[in-house]
Parts: structure tokens; sequence; C-alpha cells
């Protein structure tokens, strides 16, 4: 994909992550890192306003570096990302279009996951039931946190950390710290027939592979397709 693509399709899946916020962004790697707009991109996936991110105009380099910094330890904090994840806040700060879109992409597959989770609930015809759990992607604030023995962990964690640490503790209490940020969960997972595995969760191109054949079964002119991907056609 040309850099250009890139720019609309980054700029424009980070503008629906602040609606809520009332920001909008007109070219990703040029306004992230201008103004608020880092502030309440990342408060859209913790749902946290950390006060130590002000307005980044008027800072040096160096300053910008370092809430960048900040940024990468509060998305591993959250479990966002996987803590092994390494970015160069120096390149990142000078908006190097690869170190951006590297993490930006880790991002998307976040939100693949989130949709992949609910999409049955989602596809849900029933409005009642749609309206009894409203969609959001913001978290609630995040409660105090709690001395315990196995490390709390988020169900929404990128694809192969949630394996990881899944494999270090018990499921069943794993999934007690599931629902604590976004309530109602557990009823939207009582719409899926997929026998939803944690342990074994999908790449992201299977997660939107599966939510689109998902989709295409809603209507009756899609019962009959199954849509899949080519190896040739994922490498355009």
């Amino acid at each position: 994909m040309s850099l250009r693509g890139r720019i609309h399709g980054f700029t424009a899946w980070a503008n629906m992550r602040l609606v809520p916020f009332e920001h909008s962004l007109g070219n990703i790697l040029m306004d992230l890192l201008n103004g608020t707009n880092m502030k309440y991109f990342l408060q859209s996936f913790t749902g946290k306003n950390n006060e130590k991110f002000t307005s980044f105009d008027s800072m040096t380099k160096e300053q910008i570096q370092t809430r960048v910094k900040w940024m990468l330890n509060e998305l591993k904090e959250h479990k966002i990302i996987a803590n092994d994840i390494i970015l160069d806040t120096r390149l990142f700060a000078i908006r190097s279009s690869k170190h951006i879109f590297d993490l930006l992409w880790k991002l998307v597959c976040y939100d693949i996951y989130f949709l992949w989770i609910r999409i049955d609930f989602l596809s849900n015809k029933n409005e009642e039931n749609l309206i009894r759990v409203p969609f959001t992607w913001v978290p609630e604030s995040p409660p105090e946190k709690k001395n315990t023995k196995n490390p709390e962990i988020s169900q929404l964690s990128g694809f192969g950390f949630i394996q990881d640490v899944l494999r270090e503790g018990d499921k069943e209490e794993a999934e007690d710290t599931i629902d604590v940020n976004f309530p109602g969960l557990d009823f939207m997972k009582s719409f899926s027939l997929r026998k939803i595995d944690l342990h074994k969760v999908p790449n992201p191109k299977n997660c939107i592979i599966e939510m689109i054949n998902i989709q295409l079964k809603t209507v009756t002119e899609g019962e009959q397709i199954v849509f899949t991907l080519h190896i040739n056609d994922a490498c355009q």
C-alpha cells in the first residue's frame, strides 16, 4: 500500500477513536503529536485521563520523546500491547512513518480482536438486546490496582500476548478481571455460537475474514456466500 493510502487509512481509524473527545486529525503522521491529540488518542484505549499529557505544542523534541515513552508504558500497563514491544522513541518523536505505522498497526490489531469477540452480539437483529449494552471503544476509568498473586490481564490484549499470559494462570481466574473496564462483555459473548477459545486466538487477517462471513449471513443474499482471501490478494 502506498504511503498516502496508509496515511488515509490510519487517519480515518484514529478519527473514529477520537469521536468521543470531539477531536479529529487531518494527517496522522503530522497531527498525532500536535496539541492534545496524543492525550485523547491514548485515553481512548485506556479510559484514563493522564494529567501528564498536556499539549505537545511548543515542546522540544526531547520533551516529545519523553512523552512517547510515557505513552508506550501506558499501553503496556493497560495490556493494550505486549510488554516486549520495542519502539525507537526518538524516531517516533520526529514522525518516522515506519515507526509510527508499526505501533499503529499493533493498536489496529487490538481493535480487530475487540470487534471479533463482539461480532455475534453486534450482528443481532434484536434492537432491545443491542441497546442493553451500549457499544463503546473507550473503557471505563480503570479501578485502583490491587495486589494479587496472578497478574491482571485484559481480554482485549494483543493476539500473541493474550495467549502467553493466559498460559501462566487459570483461565477462570483470568476472566474474573476481564469485564472490569467493559461491563456487559459476558452478555455480549453469550450470543456467540463459535465457542471462543482465548487460548487459540486467530491472527488479525483470519479474524477479519470470520467477521465478514458472519455479517454475510445476516442477509439472505449472503447466506450462500463464503468469503476467502488468497495469499496473492493479501500481498497486494
